[in-house]
């Protein structure tokens, strides 16, 4: 990692939408040196995506078909290059390119649907899997649509008698946290 300084330290005074509770968020920086901003929120099982504007008012940036989640669904996110992903549950995972796209849109490949997200070296990691939350799931080296097991080291790993799995950390080795057990 590296320190930069903040330029200026800026409340939030705008909220996120009418109604929404926000449920996860991430920022990034892209090669341009702009700073970008998104939150996922949740109200009442109707969740959204957003995006920080430069005069500190958000703009919704969600799929033209929204996304319906459970009362207490959270989003998770991960940056990956200028690719920021968005997972939450039961829902496709998202995609969204900073400084490029409008709104966010089905990551490419078919990846699984999971609650959580991590980018570790060249890969993106899955896990909390809707389909089996045992089980986690990484894409190919430096693609985030490579999803096919087997094609250009992307797989999957199902960790039988653990419980489920809460997430996968680190930066370059990676960590898998169950109930019972830490990979």
């Amino acid at each position: 990692g590296f320190y930069r300084p903040f330029k200026a330290v800026t409340p939030f005074t705008e909220t996120i939408g009418a109604d929404n509770l926000p449920r996860g968020a991430v920022s990034g920086v892209n090669p341009g040196d702009d700073v970008f901003m998104y939150a996922g929120t949740n109200n009442n099982g109707t969740g959204g995506l957003w995006e920080l504007q430069s005069d500190g008012s958000w703009t919704d940036v969600s799929r033209s078909a929204g996304y319906s989640m459970t009362q207490t669904g959270c989003w998770d996110f991960a940056r990956f290059g200028d690719n920021i992903i968005a997972v939450s549950c039961s829902l496709n995972p998202q995609r969204f390119e900073m400084g490029v796209s409008t709104t966010f849109e089905d990551l490419g490949g078919s990846p699984p649907a999971g609650r959580s997200v991590k980018v570790l070296r060249d890969q993106v990691f899955i896990s909390g899997l809707s389909s089996d939350p045992t089980k986690i799931v990484w894409s190919a080296l430096n693609d985030i649509t490579g999803w096919t097991e087997g094609v250009d080291q992307a797989g999957a790993q199902t960790f039988p008698d653990v419980g489920e799995c809460h997430g996968v950390y680190g930066a370059n080795v990676g960590y898998v946290f169950f109930d019972r057990a830490i990979y």
